[in-house]
């Protein structure tokens, strides 16, 4: 039996048709389903694990785990009652979901990755330029425009749209090679449509209208481009060819310096905590605090401590407990914490929410820290807080009218 062909688009719009014909339509009645597909979708073929939906989609609500089973058994309910070939279109794999790659399924997305591949790979200009045009033609649009904001689609959608921005200009570039005017001043229009403020397409279009001897169109684009603020003056008194050949080379010396910042700021080991400088550590608190007031995740202040069972010990004593609690902190913590060491037996941390069953990664710090014979029978203390709300400050219980006197 020919399985049905299901067409799913995410650019510009979500839809799913199946043999041409919308589908699931009732999925836009509920958010929370609506979502749990677009994410398994992007991960197309790779399983999402029970704990990983539960934090892209609810955070650290506490009834997550009720919450997606339910959302599930609805989808399910849904699909099998309104089309047999969507049925299993979700499967189940060891407490993990992920969509079914062997249904006769096209999306968009990957469509277009796809035809990225193939023409990075293809040397024949004419085909290289038929790929370019055929990634063009895919790209109607932002990336689910409906869940613009959730952080698992804007990283998608800023990759999705350079890739695009990418492929018009190589394109544009093979069109000027071949003396295709017409089609570099068709292909920057259409690129301002998705990016209205590039000044690059204006002038790309700008200079084949008047190499085409349209002057009177290229001087009512210049006038649209200075109206919006992309070029200052007119062309009779700016020159684009001089200012375009400059662009060029600062997009080429900006691709350069991305590449050396991506190799300076990359990690040959992201295992374990960030371990950090107390200068450096201020900095990230306060990024990391922009970020919590505006996306409203978890985010919790640590301070450790470490104990000694004597009164005075040695300074060197002290110096070898809190490497082993720095090695402590760097193997238990996970990659997106921060530590740093602000004072002689104390670590301040940085933490981003509890572990996925809910427990305080300081409690298996704590466990591992004393697993270590190292520990030369310190104590670890440590105190919780949330950023937003002030530490409670113990008050001497004992008043002055009170003290022992000598």
């Amino acid at each position: 039996m020919t399985q049905p062909k299901i067409r799913i688009t995410m650019l510009g719009k979500f839809e799913i048709a199946v043999d041409g014909r919308p589908a699931l339509a009732g999925m836009a009645q509920s958010r929370k389903i609506q979502l749990l597909v677009q994410y398994l979708l992007l991960q197309y073929g790779r399983p999402a694990t029970h704990a990983e939906l539960t934090a892209a989609l609810w955070g650290n609500a506490g009834d997550a785990d009720m919450s997606l089973r339910a959302v599930m058994h609805r989808f399910r309910t849904m699909a099998a009652k309104e089309d047999p070939a969507l049925e299993s279109c979700i499967l189940t794999e060891r407490g993990a979901y992920v969509w079914n790659t062997e249904l006769d399924c096209e999306v968009d997305v990957f469509t277009i990755r796809r035809l990225a591949e193939q023409a990075s790979a293809e040397k024949d200009p004419a085909v290289r330029a038929d790929l370019y045009r055929r990634i063009i033609g895919q790209y109607r649009g932002r990336l689910l425009p409906d869940s613009a904001g959730e952080p698992w689609v804007e990283r998608q959608r800023v990759w999705l749209h350079n890739l695009y921005k990418d492929s018009l200009f190589a394109l544009i570039e093979l069109c000027k090679g071949s003396g295709d005017r017409e089609e570099v001043v068709e292909l920057s229009r259409r690129g301002l449509c998705a990016d209205p403020y590039d000044e690059r397409l204006y002038v790309e279009q700008i200079l084949a209208l008047e190499e085409l001897g349209r002057q009177e169109e290229a001087e009512a684009v210049t006038r649209r481009a200075a109206e919006t603020g992309c070029l200052h003056g007119d062309s009779r008194n700016r020159n684009l060819n001089g200012s375009y050949k400059r662009m060029q080379q600062s997009e080429l010396a900006m691709e350069a310096d991305l590449e050396h910042i991506l190799k300076d700021v990359s990690e040959t080991d992201g295992d374990g905590c960030y371990l950090c400088g107390y200068e450096t550590f201020r900095s990230i608190c306060r990024v990391q605090m922009r970020m919590r007031a505006r996306y409203d995740f978890s985010l919790f202040l640590v301070t450790v401590s470490i104990v000694p069972p004597v009164a005075r010990p040695g300074a060197g004593r002290n110096a070898a407990v809190m490497r082993v609690l720095e090695n402590v902190l760097g193997r238990t913590l996970r990659s997106s914490d921060v530590a740093a060491r602000y004072s002689d037996t104390r670590f301040v941390l940085l933490l981003g929410g509890l572990a996925s069953d809910g427990s305080s990664p300081m409690e298996r710090v704590r466990a591992e820290f004393y697993r270590r014979p190292e520990h030369d029978g310190y104590l670890l203390t440590y105190r919780l807080h949330t950023p937003e709300n002030a530490p409670f400050l113990r008050v001497n219980q004992r008043s002055k009218g009170t003290e022992n006197k000598k």
